[in-house]
């Protein structure tokens, strides 16, 4: 996507150069300057509705300052994160007057509570209904995953992949929500929600006894803390530093457990041809896709837990490549909001010494596998509490 913008830019360099002075008078209010982040802005806007969601451009910074560059004039890519991160949003536009159709639908009662609920989810915003989710609330894909859970919890809605794609504006939120609570739609029951079939099941179970047994032979595991796993839904929440973690974790989970839990795997490998659709459908794996579809996988194992399964998650989203605990990602928090299921640490290690990243294929080892005392009252809590204390729960067990 950069490479095809920076060409896009190149072929309009006259113009992109031209919107870069701005001789403005002593005493000008900046109206040139407002006009023409509006003119960005609605560009932006324009491409990204002829891009899939998770190619879209999801905010921007303006800075004053040059940007950082060495003696021959090349940017210092490396100091470009800090900038962004202490520049300040400015408003592309004023707020523009109501329409009497813009009227008209906040007159409606649900978009009237949708409206008054985005003024609490972001006070420190003015906001207008043609404020942009993306490009000045800064709600990235992990935000968006967010707003539809909460959504869901408010206002009985539940919007799909294809909705949230054509949201632009907070006045095509407040439509979407609408019209999705006005159908009554809720998620679609997806291939992972359906029960396998005898056939996948069997397959399951032997792939399953012929992990547990290679698992004996090879990674040797020893598995403490099996009494803190809840008679009821968990989440277990493992490190991840080897794709020899999930065949420790299955070792480890006793058998009935085993065969009422699903896994979240990464779409790039697990869903990545017919056969391994067929393993991983056989073996109750789901797939997550964090670039494209990231609420989707979030919602299937929300409605996994919801009817009772146990669902393995692991929250620093990738394999460590050093074989210590990365930061987790905050998906992990709002997953479980609102769910009344128990969240489960699990620290696995000798599992990268036997298989770690750099290497092809696996050596024999000694596994640990420990679960953690559950967290309390996971569901209501904030996300970032429940992943900061998830990721201190994990480091004390590791």
């Amino acid at each position: 996507m950069l490479a095809a913008a920076h060409a896009h830019l190149e072929a309009r360099r006259s113009e992109v150069n031209d919107l870069n002075v701005f001789p403005v008078a002593d005493g000008d209010t900046g109206d040139n300057m407002i006009l023409t982040l509006a003119a960005v802005r609605d560009e932006l806007e324009n491409i990204g509705s002829r891009l899939p969601r998770y190619q879209r451009i999801t905010s921007y910074r303006v800075v004053r300052a040059p940007l950082p560059r060495t003696q021959l004039g090349k940017l210092r890519r490396h100091l470009l994160p800090a900038l962004f991160d202490g520049a300040v949003v400015e408003r592309s536009k004023e707020p523009a007057a109501l329409t009497d159709e813009d009227r008209a639908l906040l007159a409606e009662p649900l978009a009237g509570e949708v409206w008054r609920w985005l003024h609490e989810r972001f006070p420190e915003h003015e906001l207008s209904l043609d404020t942009s989710p993306q490009l000045e609330l800064n709600v990235d894909s992990l935000g968006w995953v967010a707003l539809t859970v909460e959504v869901e919890r408010r206002f009985h809605a539940s919007l799909q992949a294809e909705q949230l794609g054509r949201i632009l504006t907070l006045r095509d939120l407040i439509g979407e929500i609408d019209a999705a609570a006005r159908t009554g739609a809720r998620p679609a029951a997806t291939a992972q929600l359906a029960p396998p079939g005898p056939v996948s099941r069997a397959l399951g179970a032997a792939l399953f006894i012929l992990a547990r047994l290679v698992a004996r032979l090879l990674l040797r595991p020893a598995v403490t803390g099996l009494e803190h796993l809840p008679p009821g839904p968990a989440l277990i929440a493992p490190n991840h530093a080897s794709y020899l973690d999930p065949v420790a974790i299955a070792a480890a989970l006793p058998w009935r457990r085993l065969r009422r839990t699903y896994w979240a795997g990464w779409a790039g490998i697990m869903h990545s041809s017919a056969f391994r659709r067929l393993v991983s459908r056989a073996t109750q794996v789901f797939p997550v896709d964090p670039d494209r579809d990231l609420t989707g996988a979030i919602r299937t194992a929300r409605e996994l837990l919801e009817q009772g399964y146990d669902v393995v998650w692991f929250p620093e989203g990738r394999r460590s490549p050093t074989g210590e605990l990365q930061a987790l990602e905050p998906g992990v928090g709002v997953l479980v909001q609102g769910v009344a299921a128990t969240v489960v640490p699990a620290a696995i290690s000798g599992t990268f010494a036997a298989w770690p990243k750099h290497r092809r294929w696996p050596r024999p080892g000694r596994v640990r596998v420990a679960f953690g005392a559950p967290l309390e009252g996971a569901g209501a809590r904030p996300p970032a509490e429940l992943k900061a204390e998830l990721e201190r729960a994990l480091r004390h067990l590791a």
